[in-house]
């Protein structure tokens, strides 16, 4: 599971179908809170998603 710290980072994403994605790649990777914090800021700072959360999202999207 994910630890609050991870939750306090997650807490930081607008989006709910990209706050989904880097929960769930934060438990299948093992990613500590830093490394989660690390793949979000680097969504942040570029202002676009990678492809497999723009997928993602997309998917996601059919259930919201």
């Amino acid at each position: 599971g994910l630890s609050w710290s991870h939750y306090r980072c997650l807490l930081k994403v607008d989006r709910p179908e990209a706050r989904n994605f880097y929960e769930i790649e934060a438990i299948k990777n093992g990613w500590s809170a830093r490394q989660l914090e690390r793949q979000i800021n680097s969504t942040k700072r570029t202002n676009k998603f990678s492809p497999a959360v723009t997928s993602f999202i997309c998917q996601a999207k059919k259930f919201y």
